[in-house]
C-alpha cells in the first residue's frame, strides 16, 4: 500500500459510517483458533494478534487473551478500537514534533492521525530517500506510518460485512427486510443506488427529498468503502476451493472469484460481526465455531496443529526452557546438585519438545531461522553435555551444560521474528 493510500484511509476515518458498538463483554477466546493465512501457511488467529498487540505496544505478550480482545475490536469495533491509546512512541523528540501530550507512552490512532495527516508530504518523499539520509526523527515517522498501515488495514477488512450507521431507503429496505445493513447485503443494490444517485446530484439541493438525499449519501458510502477495501489483504480469512491461497473480505469481494461456500464463510463472519457489537457471547461463540467448520470444510487443514500452536504462543517453551536453566544455575551456586540435574535435564526435555513442536508445525527442520539456529545447536551442546556428566558423574559437565543452554536462548532471543 502506498503513503498516499494511507492517508486517504485515515482521512475517510473522519467520515466513519460504522456507530461504536454497545458496551462489551464478550470473551474473544473462540477467536483464536480460526485458521487464517499469514507467511505464507495456515496458522491460528491469535498468531496475528499477538504480532499485532506487540508491534503496536512494543512490549513482550503477557496476556494473550488481551492481545486478543484488542484485535477484535480492531476488526469489529474499528470506531472504538480508533480510540484506544495502545501505540508506543517513546522517543519524545518525536511525541513533541508531531504536536503530542508529552505525558503519555501511548497514543491512539485518532491521537496520531491529524499529526501525520499534515506530514503527509514529507512521509512521501521520505519513503523513497536512501535511509542513511534520513535523520532519527524521519525514520521513527516512517515506522509508525508502517504500524499505521497494518492497524487501518486491519480495520478495514471487514468493512464489507460491519453493520452500517445508516437507514437506507425504503425501497432498499423493503427489499431487504434485514436484521441490518452493510456492504455485502446492499452489494446486489449497488448499481441501482448509484445509478439514481447521480440522477439525484444532478437535481439541485432544493429539490432534494428525504429519500433522494438517503440515495446520494448511501452511494458515496459505499464507494468510500470499496476504495478503502481495494489492495486490502492483511487478514486472510476465506480459503479458496481451488489453490493454496486464502482470501481477504475485500479481495474475494473485488475478484469476482467468490463461490457459494466462500459467500456462506463471509456471511458467517458478517453474523460473528453482528452478535460481537450486540454483546451477544452465545452467539458469538456459536458462531466462531461455525466459521471454524466452514473453513475446514472448504479447505481442510489439521486443526490440531492450529491448536497446538495457539498453545505453543500461550506457555512460551522458550521463556520456561530458559527459567529452568536459570534455576538449575542457581540450584548449583546453592550446593544443590541434585535439584540442580533435575531442574537442568527438565529444561532440556522442554528445549527439545518446543524444537519437535516447531518442526511439526512449520514442516521443516529448525535450522531456517537464525533464531531456529542457536536453539537447535544449543540443544545438541547441551545434550551432549549432560550426556558427559552422566557418564563422568563430573558435575562441571552438569555447569557448562545450563550456563550454555541459558546464554545461547538468551542469545537467541535477539533474532526473533514473526511472533517466535
Amino acid at each position: 500500500m502506498t503513503v498516499r493510500v494511507l492517508f486517504m484511509l485515515l482521512f475517510s476515518l473522519s467520515f466513519w459510517p460504522f456507530a461504536h458498538a454497545q458496551e462489551n463483554t464478550i470473551n474473544a477466546s473462540k477467536l483464536g483458533f480460526i485458521p487464517i493465512q499469514m507467511d505464507g501457511r495456515v496458522r491460528p488467529l491469535s498468531s496475528l494478534s499477538d504480532i499485532v498487540y506487540q508491534d503496536l505496544t512494543q512490549e513482550k505478550i503477557k496476556h494473550h487473551s488481551k492481545a486478543l480482545q484488542f484485535l477484535a475490536r480492531v476488526m469489529f469495533d474499528p470506531a472504538e478500537a480508533a480510540e484506544e491509546q495502545i501505540i508506543h512512541i517513546g522517543d519524545p523528540h518525536t511525541i513533541e514534533n508531531l504536536g503530542l501530550k508529552k505525558a503519555q507512552r501511548f497514543y491512539s490512532l485518532s491521537n496520531i492521525t491529524p499529526a501525520l495527516t499534515k506530514l503527509s508530504p514529507d512521509i512521501e518523499q521520505w519513503v523513497t530517500s536512501d535511509p542513511k539520509n534520513l535523520t532519527p526523527f524521519q525514520k521513527e515517522v516512517l515506522e509508525l506510518t508502517d504500524k499505521i498501515i497494518t492497524l487501518t488495514q486491519i480495520m478495514r477488512s471487514f468493512t464489507a460485512i460491519l453493520p452500517l450507521d445508516i437507514t437506507p431507503p425504503d425501497d432498499i429496505k423493503n427489499a431487504l427486510d434485514a436484521q441490518y445493513y452493510n456492504y455485502l447485503n446492499l452489494i446486489s443494490f449497488e448499481e441501482e443506488i448509484t445509478k439514481k444517485a447521480q440522477q439525484y446530484s444532478q437535481r439541485g439541493l432544493k429539490n432534494l427529498n428525504a429519500q433522494n438525499l438517503q440515495y446520494i449519501v448511501l452511494s458515496e458510502q459505499l464507494i468510500a468503502l470499496r476504495q478503502g477495501g481495494d489492495t486490502n489483504d492483511a487478514l486472510r480469512v476465506i480459503p479458496d476451493n481451488n489453490s493454496a491461497l486464502y482470501y481477504s473480505p475485500w479481495d474475494l469481494l473485488l475478484s469476482g472469484e467468490a463461490s457459494p461456500q466462500s459467500l456462506a464463510l463471509l456471511s458467517s463472519w458478517g453474523q460473528l460481526a453482528y452478535a460481537y457489537r450486540q454483546n451477544d457471547q452465545t452467539i458469538f461463540d456459536q458462531t466462531a465455531s461455525i466459521i471454524t467448520k466452514q473453513s475446514n470444510t472448504i479447505k481442510p487443514y489439521k486443526q490440531f496443529k492450529l491448536t497446538l500452536e495457539k498453545y505453543y504462543l500461550i506457555i512460551n517453551p522458550l521463556l520456561l526452557s530458559a527459567l529452568l536453566y536459570a534455576l538449575s544455575l542457581i540450584a548449583i551456586g546453592f550446593r544443590k546438585n541434585d535439584i540442580a540435574i533435575k531442574l537442568g535435564v527438565f529444561g532440556v526435555i522442554i528445549h527439545g519438545l518446543m524444537l519437535a513442536v516447531r518442526v511439526y508445525i512449520l514442516g521443516r527442520p529448525p535450522v531456517a531461522t537464525l533464531f531456529e539456529s542457536i536453539l537447535f545447536v544449543g540443544f545438541l551442546s547441551v545434550l551432549v553435555l549432560y550426556t558427559m556428566r552422566f557418564k563422568t558423574k563430573n558435575n562441571t559437565y552438569a555447569i557448562m551444560a545450563t550456563s550454555l543452554g541459558l546464554f545461547l536462548h538468551i542469545i537467541a532471543t535477539g533474532f526473533t521474528q514473526n511472533n517466535d
